[in-house]
């Protein structure tokens, strides 16, 4: 779950500070900072399928 967060994270600022033109270097150390302040990750998964017209919902 930590490493998709992460991941999750580092594409988003990858796209948020395209136009800011910076290093892929400069990236990292900002999400590296970022990672190092959390405290826990928390969160809910929810699957929903939809089979024959009946939708099924299950959260984790």
């Amino acid at each position: 779950m930590k490493v998709r967060l992460a991941v999750t994270a580092l594409l988003l600022a990858a796209l948020l500070v395209g136009c800011t033109q910076m290093s892929a270097e400069e990236i990292a150390k900002k999400m590296e900072e970022k990672y190092g302040q959390l405290k826990d990750f928390k969160g809910v998964q929810r699957i929903v399928m939809e089979m024959d017209g009946v939708k099924h919902t299950q959260e984790y």
